[in-house]
């Protein structure tokens, strides 16, 4: 069986299971959101968790009841440049400080097809997805199951095809499944820039129109490294029944650094029916 282990721990979040329990616990007692009944899919930042981890507790407050029992795919992109154009983690498990969370093979099977092929080497290193995996661990058990979908090529064409794969799989596996995309917004840029930029990416995700999204991307030059999975997460959305995408939380690394000359931003969405 294949084994994962963690890349970023004792970086991006506590390499130490007790701390990390308590670091997770920490950031969803500053989030007061009810839970979810309906959604399908969210984004969710992959920062460090003391810059980012209290938006990403707005999206995973949200499913506290949906998400018993749901397996996850979580679509990030890939910032080291190792891989194929877009590959599925296809078997094994992924350990981190909280346990080994379990890939869940049939449906990565499913996901795989010409566009998606079946590649560990661009997930060795990339913490889009790892850093996802111990809020789910935190909330549903060390053995959560999950899909890891990495995307180099983040074209227009490659995440239609990335999501309508994804949708198709999950209604052929009659799982249910909730979807995740990974992603950052602007980086480096000063905190009022950010804002005002990340607010019209923001504007075309909660739109769910994803050709406004990459169209808003290219016009306003928004640094937003995850811009491809979010489009296959709300073509897939779209494709499960989702009608609407809402901005959960907003926040820049600001708040944490006191720096605002150069921010990264960080949002929490969720696409609901």
């Amino acid at each position: 069986m294949n084994s994962r282990k963690p890349v970023v721990a004792g970086a991006f979040y506590p390499a130490q299971r007790k701390a990390l329990e308590e670091q997770i616990d920490y950031m969803f007692s500053k989030v007061d959101v009810s839970a979810s009944r309906n959604a399908v899919a969210f984004v969710c930042p992959h920062a460090g968790y003391k810059y980012s981890g209290k938006t990403a507790a707005c999206s995973y407050s949200r499913l506290r009841e949906i998400g018993k029992g749901a397996v996850f795919i979580i679509i990030g992109p890939n910032h080291h440049g190792v891989g194929p154009e877009v590959s599925v983690y296809p078997e094994g498990v992924w350990e981190t400080p909280l346990g080994g969370a379990r890939i869940d093979a049939d449906l990565a099977q499913m996901v795989f097809d010409s566009e998606i092929v079946k590649d560990g080497s661009a997930h060795l290193y990339e913490h889009s997805i790892e850093v996802q995996v111990p809020f789910l661990q935190r909330m549903f058990g060390p053995d959560v199951s999950f899909v890891p979908v990495c995307m180099l090529n983040q074209s227009a064409a490659v995440a239609k095809e990335v999501g309508k794969r994804v949708a198709a799989a999950i209604k052929k596996s009659k799982k249910r499944a909730i979807i995740i995309a990974s992603s950052d917004f602007s980086h480096y840029v000063p905190k009022a820039e950010a804002e005002r930029k990340d607010r019209m990416a923001i504007d075309a995700i909660e739109s769910l129109d994803e050709a406004k999204l990459y169209q808003t991307v290219a016009k306003n030059q928004i640094s937003m490294c995850g811009y491809g999975p979010v489009a296959a997460t709300m073509v897939a959305a779209k494709a499960l029944g989702a009608k609407r995408g809402k901005l959960l939380g907003y926040a820049t690394s600001a708040e944490t650094t006191g720096d605002e000359d150069e921010v990264v931003g960080y949002a929490a969405i969720e696409f609901t029916k």
